[in-house]
């Protein structure tokens, strides 16, 4: 029997788990969208009715945080036997769990301190034509 510490260490090093780098950065950048005072009346009031896929988190909708969190559920998905034994059945379950874990766990950085504070291999990223243009 693994350890959570195993299974986590195995996750982790997964390569195979992993989302392209480029594809991670750009779909974290997602803005969100402003609630309306109907989306917030829905929201907050309890009602099941919810706009489809979005993640909600603070009073905005995050379509793209969707679709990374729709990315990253395709890629463990192919561990689950072994490596996430626990996750729901319903895929948009899965889906609104890792991507409120994504939303809530962003941070803003305005695009000039990045460089006092980050590692080489993500400075490289930013200023990569890929994502600087």
């Amino acid at each position: 029997m693994q350890t959570i510490e195993t299974a986590h260490d195995l996750a982790v090093n997964d390569v195979a788990l992993w989302v392209d780098r480029i594809k991670w950065f750009e779909l974290l950048q997602d803005p969100g969208i402003e609630m309306t005072p109907k989306d917030k009346e829905t929201y907050f009031s309890g009602s099941k009715k919810h706009k489809t896929r979005n993640i909600h988190h603070g009073e905005c909708f995050f379509p793209n945080i969707y679709v990374l969190a729709s990315l990253v559920l395709d890629l463990i998905s192919t561990k689950r036997d072994t490596l996430f034994p626990k996750l729901a059945k319903q895929e948009t379950k899965n889906i609104h769990s890792i991507g409120k874990a994504l939303a809530s766990r962003r941070r803003f950085c305005c695009r000039g301190d990045i460089h006092t504070g980050a590692d080489a291999e993500f400075l490289d990223l930013v200023n990569s034509p890929e994502i600087f243009g």
